[in-house]
């Protein structure tokens, strides 16, 4: 109630979609006028479910619609931030042919139709034949430009021959793989944009807008940055198959207890998390030493701080945090990235196993489990370099930028008096220093170059390795970046 008496009247719609509208620019996502317009012009409402409020319509936040039989999200309505922020590093201009892999709920198709003017220069594919189906009756509320679109069920990987060549294509599921038909259909100069995973330990990963070259090479001339739900079919994402069988990842236990009062206090009060350690990543011998758990002594080593910032508690969702837990978070994540490339053969990922599932964890926040089944986090980067000897190793644990060391040996082999440094935290200053050296990048700040598996890297950095097209991490980027001007 105001002081006059007069109750509070509830903002329209159409208020609700300009504030978010301004506090998309003030953000910085939208950073031109056409976006602007079709952020402005385009009901978010009319493309999700009636139950869900305008409050929570134009939060900047993504709204899941669909989840499987595992409680697990299929798909949404992405963020508006990070929806704005691809499409203004794709570079979108009105009658461009333009190639969508993962419609969704078929809003960024109709930010994108706005801008393009035309429904028929869009073309938009999903797996799932009910959200192509919700795509194309959302798209005809909006009116024949719309409804012309093109929407096709299938697998996105294969791109879509029939409407090609593209001078644009996005792409809107996390991607392992740069997909030959996606790079056949591009026009030379035109623009790919995709979610990378960089590592299986790190989820999420950069969203390098490439530009085709006239060798067929991919040139990263703008980025976003954020996660998606995994690619599903022919060029699943290892997340995706694993949830495909509907089971928990393959894991070891730790014993870590003397570090979860202090990086695991964010849990939910009276829990008791169980420690996991990610198959994936370690060496084999490190592995087999953590099966015979009650054989191995865990001796602290020092904790070191890596200071990025005013870093957020991992519960807090990103539309609420404040700038400064906005930029921690980015320069933490660009840290993070290049360390899980550096080290790829070294790292794992912790995860916290909770039972029972709590109701208060974000991605559970529409659709709750139902059941006591063991729920895992991811919380953060476990490193174990093997020592010599075999029968010991160093391991780190890396949390919110705190790494806590340890030594690890079996009971029947005592630490050698001389190792005195641990090295699994030696290699974390090692990359840390790397990236202050690289002006402390944050993950829109990569250039990443992609180039065929076959060939050789076209320069020095950090390689990561794929199937079809490695990536190239640049470590001297800006001198490349003024060769490749000079030549161009």
């Amino acid at each position: 109630m105001f002081e006059d008496g007069q109750e509070e009247v509830p903002l329209s719609a159409a208020q609700l979609r300009e504030q978010l509208v301004q506090q998309l620019v003030t953000g910085g996502a939208i950073r031109s006028s056409q976006i602007a317009q079709a952020f402005s012009d385009i009901p978010r409402e009319l493309f999700l479910p009636p139950d869900i409020s305008l409050e929570k319509v134009y939060t900047d936040d993504a709204i899941v619609v669909k989840w499987n039989d595992a409680k697990a999200a299929t798909s949404s309505s992405t963020q508006p931030f990070l929806m704005a922020d691809m499409l203004e590093a794709l570079d979108l201009q009105p009658g461009q042919n333009v190639l969508e892999i993962g419609a969704g709920v078929g809003y960024n198709a109709a930010i994108m139709i706005h801008v393009l003017g035309d429904g028929n220069l869009l073309t938009s594919i999903d797996l799932d034949p009910a959200m192509a189906e919700t795509t194309r009756q959302n798209l005809i509320k909006l009116g024949a430009v719309y409804e012309r679109a093109t929407i096709v069920t299938g697998d996105g990987s294969q791109g879509y021959l029939p409407n090609a060549p593209y001078d644009r294509i996005i792409v809107t599921v996390q991607q392992w793989e740069i997909s030959p038909d996606w790079v056949n259909q591009l026009k030379e100069g035109g623009i790919l944009i995709l979610p990378l995973s960089i590592s299986a330990h790190v989820w999420g990963g950069l969203i390098p807008a490439f530009r085709k070259e006239a060798d067929g090479t991919l040139r990263a001339v703008g980025a976003s940055h954020g996660g998606f739900m995994p690619m599903r079919g022919r060029m699943a994402h290892p997340q995706a198959q694993q949830d495909e069988v509907d089971a928990p990842p393959r894991s070891r236990p730790v014993r870590l207890g003397l570090l979860a009062s202090e990086v695991l206090n964010e849990l939910p009060p009276n829990s008791s998390p169980d420690l996991y350690v990610t198959d994936s990543g370690l060496p084999k011998s490190v592995l087999e030493l953590l099966e015979n758990q009650a054989e191995l002594c865990y001796n602290p080593s020092e904790i070191l701080q890596f200071n990025v910032g005013e870093l957020p508690p991992s519960t807090v969702k990103w539309n609420t945090m404040s700038l400064e837990q906005r930029r921690a978070s980015r320069a933490y994540f660009g840290y993070t990235s290049l360390l899980a490339i550096a080290v790829e053969d070294c790292i794992s990922t912790l995860l916290i196993g909770l039972y029972p599932p709590t109701e208060t964890t974000a991605e559970f926040e529409e659709a709750p489990p139902t059941d006591n089944t063991l729920r895992f986090e991811a919380r953060g980067l476990v490193l174990a370099l093997m020592l010599p000897d075999k029968t010991s190793f160093d391991l780190v644990l890396l949390i919110s930028g705190l790494a806590q060391g340890w030594w690890v040996t079996t009971s029947r082999k005592k630490r050698h008096d001389t190792q005195t440094q641990n090295l699994a935290l030696a290699k974390l200053l090692e990359v840390w220093e790397i990236w202050h050296q690289l002006s402390q990048p944050m993950p829109s700040d990569y250039r990443p170059l992609a180039y065929p598996a076959d060939q050789l890297p076209p320069g020095p950095g950090f390689v990561i390795h794929r199937k079809y097209y490695n990536l190239l991490i640049p470590t001297n980027w800006k001198d490349m970046e003024q060769d490749w001007s000079k030549s161009n």
